[in-house]
């Protein structure tokens, strides 16, 4: 038992000090790191580039509404869980950085007058006003991005799903410094609430910058592509949105899993996407439509 324990400790902190058993077995480089949120407190995220020194056009990724953790020792799930993701963009030459919102995964609740601001709008049941503040972390997020040497700031592409995906459409909404977005299952779960509809296709509808919605079929409710998918052929190419086959057995794996683990259903897609919208990373072939 004391042998496993010490293991465990010595994984993690491999974990921190830049995960070399996982680059030894998969040949990449998260880096675990801080950053500041509007209310003082760091935040947390993981940062995943590929060889080289860069500066690399970068993703940035909004997670659903998960159930909140505990900081403390949440380092291992986190980089396993963005590790099929990592993969795909990174061996084609895109970073990607997956931030953790207040109260998720290793980032502390709330501090202050922004707790105190975060607790009122819960007792009013204010989901729009949420979410909205919500993406003061996704604004955070983008500041610390565009602040590392190594981040392309020119070449940036914010995406995400479900709680995520309102977060995404919320930024193209704001354009953010952002050159586009992808989008899966945008409030497929909050499709019932007609004031999330409503403000969603207000951002579809005034958003500076092309965004790519994708979907399997058996979401909890394709409504999201039927509602935006018009909106988005109207605004023309490279706007583009799509539903896929059915993922999985459930509404839960084709929600969630299509989007964190579907990367063979959808990545030739969202790569030929990333070509149109950005240059090309530097010496790398990337994938187009079929391939």
């Amino acid at each position: 038992m004391k042998i496993l324990a010490l293991v465990s400790v010595l994984l993690l902190v491999m974990v921190l000090l830049g995960s070399p058993a996982l680059a030894e077995v998969t040949g990449l480089h998260p880096e675990i790191v801080r950053f500041q949120g509007d209310d003082g407190q760091m935040l947390a995220g993981d940062f995943w580039k590929p060889e080289g020194k860069g500066p690399f056009p970068t993703l940035i990724w909004n997670h659903g509404s998960f159930v909140p953790g505990t900081p403390g020792g949440n380092e291992q799930k986190m980089l396993g869980k963005h590790e099929p993701l990592a993969k795909l963009y990174t061996k084609h030459g895109y970073a990607i950085f997956f931030p953790s919102r207040h109260g998720h995964i290793e980032s502390p609740d709330y501090t202050g007058d922004m707790l105190e601001h975060y607790q009122e709008l819960k007792s009013r049941h204010d989901t729009i006003a949420l979410h909205e503040f919500w993406n003061l972390d996704v604004q955070a997020a983008i500041r610390y991005i565009r602040s590392r040497p190594d981040v392309d700031a020119k070449r940036l592409v914010v995406t995400g799903f479900s709680y995520g995906g309102i977060q995404t459409l919320l930024t193209a909404e704001h354009g953010s410094g952002m050159q586009a977005a992808i989008c899966f299952s945008p409030g497929a779960m909050s499709w019932n609430n007609g004031k999330v509809r409503k403000r969603l296709l207000q951002a579809v509808r005034g958003a500076t910058i092309p965004i790519f919605l994708l979907q399997a079929e058996n979401d909890y409710t394709v409504g999201p592509s039927e509602l935006f998918g018009p909106e988005l052929s109207e605004k023309g190419p490279p706007n583009f949105s799509k539903i896929y086959p059915p993922y999985g057995t459930s509404h839960g794996e084709a929600h969630g899993g299509f989007a964190m683990n579907g990367e063979d259903i959808w990545g030739a897609d969202v790569l030929n996407f990333l070509n149109r919208v950005l240059a090309k990373p530097d010496g790398r072939t990337a994938h187009t439509f079929g391939s």
